[in-house]
């Protein structure tokens, strides 16, 4: 019997060992293809499209055999087998190559939109040497300008290494709030398996304070469940405190979340000890401090109640039925409805985009079911399960009714939030079936695998906007970086200026910063209609200069020309503007070309 053992243990040890070496060298074979692609020598609509399938299909093989290996190891229980440092290494490369692409590809920064004026705040933070009024969340915005002087990279670079860094923290925070919930070494490498999944697609690779805040939360609930849980020390409360008062500088909505958890805590603990004579080990009382320093914080940065009101207000409005904000459900039911899609098209966009988050959100639902079940048999759940559960339901719950009611910020913002404990609830309930109805443990891994197979493969094709997700790249070149730099230093600014494919208030923001003066540089919003109208009026009028009285700057990139037909091909009659439509402004004779770098195309209109 010894001696079969031991051929099991061995034979184990081995399989582990082949599995390693196949993923190590599906790795190299990857990285070869890196070497062998150039990097991107303009504007390019999906960064998918620049490597072949087989390249993508490798970087997942490479991470469900570093998860197998994670598994084989967490069900069989093996807490002395250290062969699970090679499937770790295998996932922390494969993330590794995700969450760099942009600086693989050769990007100038990743973030069409709000990372340009993050980058302007720490232009104005370096220029002025002081945080200023209008900057909201200037965490973020102090971290990147002392990156930036310690280790001499540009902001822009800089931009695409903090996400990298708090998503490889996020990993390492929810390891450590493992060792809270699981005594086995093997058991925390089945949570270790979900939380290195890079399942909030975009929010790894934002530089941006909602997303960096959100990244903290799994260290921030490792030191409430330490303080509560342990009779620490003042080190990890003065942790807790110092880490509240970050969270709640970094962004109003996860100062909010972070408040409420604090409260959930408190009330959840209290009712465990109290009322139900759960045991005195929880010390729940040492929750005040960080929830009185939270909520004092909050309400004593102004720019924080201003948000809070103008994000309540719509909300309000919609309950009381006098809003006029258009919520997220009507906005994509009017898109759907005007595209007029069949529903087979919808629920393939709607896995594209949410895939990762369907099926997390359907397994929590049936550990919902496993762990109601048990209850009904008075049997014990751990309470980091309970508590995981309520505060899942609660945010999810809550995340549904933004989605319905309200317009003003992403409901997919609560219900990453959710689903940050369904990271703790699927595994440790997955643990909790294998011992309740002695399930062999291969069993485990393959249904582990298959869940896997389906969670990489959507988190891996949503992690970058592109065509698939019915996105452009968010890719900034640096042919529009210099080239508007150049129109800036040259231009008229009693001209206004109409854009397409970028734009020119958040490019001032980058170049110039976000407090920087301005004249005639706008964002666009409906009122100020920076956009030409549709196929520049070519279907009434033979040129486009007869449409405006004044003289006008009409600036665009490739991005905007071939818009149309590389996200939505299938709606040609839906295109604003078609490539014809570009080129027959070479032939208007009130439009002229002043500028054009193979990108940024720069017109006069008179």
């Amino acid at each position: 019997m010894t001696l079969n053992s031991n051929v099991i243990k061995v034979s184990s040890n081995v399989i582990t060992k082949l599995i390693a070496i196949i993923g190590l060298g599906l790795i190299l074979f990857s990285l070869s293809i890196l070497l062998i692609v150039p990097p991107a020598s303009n504007y390019e609509f999906s960064i998918y499209n620049s490597y072949p399938f087989y390249f993508w299909l490798t970087l997942i093989s490479s991470f469900i055999i570093g998860s197998s290996i994670l598994a084989i190891i967490g069900f069989n229980d093996e807490n002395s087998n250290n062969q699970w440092i090679f499937g770790l290494l295998i996932i922390l490369i494969v993330n590794s190559i995700l969450l760099f692409m942009p600086f693989i590809r050769g990007y100038l920064n990743f973030g069409l939109a709000d990372v340009l004026t993050h980058i302007g705040f720490m232009k104005d933070i370096i220029r002025t040497g002081y945080v200023s009024y209008s900057n909201m969340y200037p965490l973020d915005h102090i971290l990147g300008v002392i990156l930036h002087f310690l280790s001499g990279l540009s902001l822009q670079d800089i931009t695409m290494i903090i996400p990298v860094l708090f998503s490889f923290f996020f990993i390492v925070s929810f390891y450590l709030l493992s060792t809270i919930f699981f005594v086995k070494k093997s058991e925390r490498l089945i949570l270790l398996i979900f939380s290195s999944i890079l399942l909030f697609g975009y929010t790894h690779m934002d530089f941006a304070p909602n997303p960096q805040a959100f990244m903290i939360l799994p260290f921030f609930l490792y030191l409430v469940f330490k303080n509560i849980t342990f009779k620490t020390d003042w080190n990890f409360s003065f942790l807790l405190i110092l880490l509240s008062m970050l969270i709640a500088l970094f962004h109003p909505l996860i100062s909010i979340i972070m408040i409420f958890l604090l409260i959930f805590f408190k009330g959840f603990f209290w009712i465990l000890k109290e009322k139900l004579n759960a045991g005195s080990i929880f010390f729940y009382k040492k929750l005040n401090n960080p929830l009185f320093v939270s909520i004092i914080l909050f309400f004593s940065w102004s720019s924080y109640v201003y948000v809070m009101i103008r994000t309540i207000n719509p909300i309000l409005q919609t309950i009381l039925g006098s809003s006029e904000t258009v919520s997220e459900f009507q906005r994509y039911s009017n898109l759907l409805g005007e595209a007029n899609v069949d529903i087979f098209y919808t629920i393939r966009l709607f896995f594209n985009i949410y895939g990762q988050e369907i099926i997390l959100v359907l397994l929590s639902f049936i550990c919902l079911i496993y762990i109601s079940l048990k209850l009904l048999r008075n049997d014990k759940i751990p309470y980091f399960i309970l508590i995981s559960l309520s505060l899942f339901i609660s945010l999810f719950i809550s995340s549904i009714l933004m989605f319905f009611i309200n317009g003003s910020f992403g409901f997919g913002r609560i219900l990453s939030c959710a689903l940050l404990f369904s990271l703790i609830i699927i595994p440790s309930t997955f643990l909790l079936m294998k011992s309740d109805l002695m399930i062999k443990p291969k069993f485990m891994i393959i249904i582990l695998l298959i869940i896997l197979v389906g969670l990489i493969w959507f988190s891996t094709f949503n992690l970058y906007y592109s065509p698939i997700v019915k996105s452009t790249n968010f890719q900034v070149t640096r042919s529009e970086y210099s080239g508007m730099i150049t129109f800036y230093e040259n231009r008229d600014d009693s001209f206004q200026i109409l854009e397409y494919g970028l734009s020119q208030d958040r490019l001032y923001d980058a170049i110039y910063g976000r407090d920087y003066p301005r004249k005639n540089v706008y964002y666009n919003r409906e009122y100020f209609k920076l956009v030409p109208p549709d196929h520049f009026n070519y279907c009434f009028n033979n040129t486009l200069g007869t449409t405006y009285q004044d003289i006008k700057y009409f600036i665009f990139t490739n991005q905007g020309i071939y818009f149309g037909q590389t996200v939505y091909p299938e709606f040609p009659e839906k295109w604003r503007f078609a490539p014809a439509d570009f080129e027959r402004l070479n032939y208007d004779q009130t439009v002229q070309k002043i500028f054009f770098n193979g990108n940024l195309d720069i017109r006069l209109i008179e």
